[in-house]
């Protein structure tokens, strides 16, 4: 990238305001068409380039390891560089700021000066469009499942282990559900896992307020009986506990937060005996809510929701299908 000049404060209070105005423009079209904004780039947590060139906004969004409380913004006056073509400017924050995970968004310059009535209007065709080129994208990226795979869903849950099946199958229709920074912990650190297979994971209510969740996710069956008690569920029992007890702090609100309801998940079968049990104790103890997921349930949401094409390859190569 050319070596910038310092980008004018009155410039950066502008571009602020174009990108703030075109967010919440962009979430009103969403609502209108019923479209979940989760599912789309610029409502994920992401770190800032912006930039002004001789006719135009550059706003690159990077989504590595940005947070939502922390965004981290550079500002760049290339003007005297002319017009910068957009996959030359792309390449360069990527080598140069180390961004990998990447979008762009790209509006006239002259939306700098622009009365804010004539700037709404402008700025949703912008939404309007850039809407349907998303969708596109979305669709895709995540597609109903292919009969192939549906077919091999169920084998794949019997024999996937925890990681395999969050990773290719639980994250990906947390996400297509609508919920919000579900990140799978992974199990190297298995020390305290407080209920927390799926960590930073919440849902916005229409109001703008959230609710939290957790998610234990078991690999094969949660069985209990009165004959024969399994550990797993006594375990299961005591990380639940642990999940209600602790505090997240949630960067959005800048405050700590208890999750109001947790996910026990098999890619097995979870017996009636288990919910019971589970259900009883912590109705008794917390007053909180546990919700059951198990290989039906799950296969059923796949199929509603669909699964991204990479998942789903990587479902067929876990098999050796196809």
């Amino acid at each position: 990238m050319p070596e910038p000049k310092q980008m004018d404060n009155e410039v950066k209070g502008r571009l602020g305001h174009i990108l703030s105005r075109y967010k919440a423009i962009l979430r009103d079209e969403l609502a209108g068409r019923q479209l979940n904004p989760a599912a789309f780039s610029i409502f994920r947590p992401y770190n800032l380039f912006q930039a002004v060139d001789r006719s135009q906004i550059h706003f690159v969004f990077s989504f590595d390891r940005a947070s939502e409380g922390m965004t981290y913004v550079r500002s760049n006056d290339l003007s005297e560089f002319g017009e910068i073509r957009g996959s030359d400017l792309l390449r360069q924050v990527q080598r140069e700021l180390g961004y990998r995970q990447v979008a762009h968004l790209r509006f006239p310059r002259a939306y700098i000066d622009l009365a804010d009535n004539e700037l709404e209007k402008r700025l949703r065709t912008d939404a309007q469009r850039n809407i349907e080129e998303e969708l596109q994208h979305i669709v895709r990226q995540t597609q109903a499942l292919l009969p192939e795979v549906e077919r091999a869903l169920p084998a794949f849950l019997n024999r996937a282990s925890e990681d395999e099946f969050i990773e290719c199958v639980f994250i990906p229709i947390l996400h297509q559900m609508g919920f919000r920074r579900a990140k799978a912990k992974g199990h190297k650190d298995k020390t305290l896992e407080y209920g927390n297979d799926i960590r930073e994971m919440k849902w916005q209510l229409p109001t703008g307020h959230f609710l939290y969740f957790a998610a234990q996710v078991k690999a094969g069956d949660i069985i209990y009986g009165i004959s024969k008690p399994n550990q797993n569920v006594e375990k299961l029992l005591t990380e639940a506990r642990m999940a209600f007890e602790k505090t997240i702090f949630d960067p959005e609100i800048n405050r700590d937060v208890r999750i109001d309801h947790m996910f026990i998940v098999a890619s097995g079968n979870i017996n009636e005996g288990a919910r019971s049990y589970l259900l009883e104790r912590i109705a008794e103890e917390k007053r909180r809510n546990l919700l059951f997921l198990d290989c039906d349930d799950v296969i059923g949401l796949a199929r509603q929701f669909g699964l991204p094409e990479v998942k789903q390859k990587a479902i067929l190569t876990k098999l050796g299908v196809g």
